[in-house]
């Protein structure tokens, strides 16, 4: 799993829909932190998308066929793995009051905070730090 970023651009288009098959039976709980840990691997470079502009962000095929990851693009990564797998999620813009986080995080639910925290699944409903800015579903991305 974790050499999957090494691997030509099909390949990875490949190994991601072999990734959604696998974990699609699994509890939720469960196939959200697979997912999770999937992400986790993923090279985070310099900035590779704008967090305020989603009509410049590249649809899920593209964002895998590049290879170009920062922390909004995993945001981005997570989100497009849940659609594909048919799970309700939004992608949110969100800085928190204290002003030491910015970014996207992804929403499963408004339930489940993914994004947020390296690795883990944090409760939507403890995030009152957070201030939504800006949210879509990822219809609207799709």
């Amino acid at each position: 799993m974790n050499n999957v970023w090494q691997q030509s651009p099909e390949d990875r288009l490949k190994i991601w829909r072999q990734f959604r098959k696998e974990i699609d039976h699994l509890e939720d709980k469960e196939c959200l932190q697979a997912i999770v840990d999937w992400w986790k691997f993923t090279p985070i470079g310099s900035r590779a998308i704008d967090p305020y502009s989603k009509d410049t962000w590249p649809d899920p095929w593209q964002l895998i066929y590049e290879g170009n990851f920062d922390e909004n693009a995993v945001a981005l990564g997570i989100a497009y793995t849940l659609h594909l797998m048919e799970w309700p999620c939004s992608v949110a813009l969100v800085q928190s009051e204290d002003k030491t986080f910015f970014g996207l995080i992804v929403i499963v639910d408004d339930e489940y905070v993914l994004n947020y925290t390296y690795g883990e699944i944090d409760s939507f409903s403890e995030m009152k730090e957070l201030v939504v800015l800006e949210k879509y579903t990822t219809d609207e991305l799709t």
